[in-house]
């Protein structure tokens, strides 16, 4: 776990829980949290299911148990999970499993198509649905949601994609590779 309080951020706290096997990560993820004015840092338990909540959760996709560690930390709450991947197939299964967004590892040379600007999965899947070609009414049938509550992804969409329009979002999604 990594806790801290950044330089200028007053008394509020947050905390960081690395989950991945491989230590020169860990150290590398480390390293950039203190550049970036994290005041202590500190590694604990892997594993969720403890009492601590953490504001932030990296989690490396080649983990044997990565898939339901996402989904688990996305029930119990977390705020952010982002990815620790070294290819295209890490980001979908992830994102499929709920993280907000990714990380490359350092030294994966293999250069990324799929992009998010830290789309939830919700997120993602009512733009899976604009794309098919669903109103706003139907999008809310097809996932359980409020209308409003798709409307609100809507507007986030268009806030995060940079666009205003349906069609507009649905063609920057498709060729940042956010969906298919």
């Amino acid at each position: 776990m990594v806790t801290g309080v950044p330089d200028g951020c007053g008394e509020h706290a947050y905390s960081v829980l690395i989950m991945t096997g491989d230590h020169e990560l860990r150290a590398s993820i480390r390293d950039l949290l203190v550049s970036t004015g994290v005041h202590s840092v500190s590694f604990g338990a892997d594993l969720p299911g403890r009492p601590v909540r953490h504001d932030l959760v990296l989690v490396d996709v080649k983990l044997s148990t990565a898939v339901e560690l996402i989904g688990g930390l996305r029930a119990e709450g977390t705020q952010a999970i982002i990815a620790l991947v070294e290819n295209e197939a890490d980001v979908r299964e992830a994102v499929v499993a709920g993280a907000d967004s990714w990380l490359t590892k350092p030294g994966c040379h293999t250069p990324l198509a799929v992009r998010s600007p830290l789309l939830s999965s919700a997120e993602i899947r009512v733009l899976e649905l604009v794309a098919e070609g669903q109103s706003n009414p139907e999008i809310s049938v097809s996932t359980g949601l409020p209308q409003k509550v798709v409307g609100d992804h809507l507007r986030r969409l268009g806030r995060k994609l940079g666009k205003r329009r349906r069609p507009a979002m649905v063609l920057a999604a498709l060729r940042a590779g956010i969906i298919t």
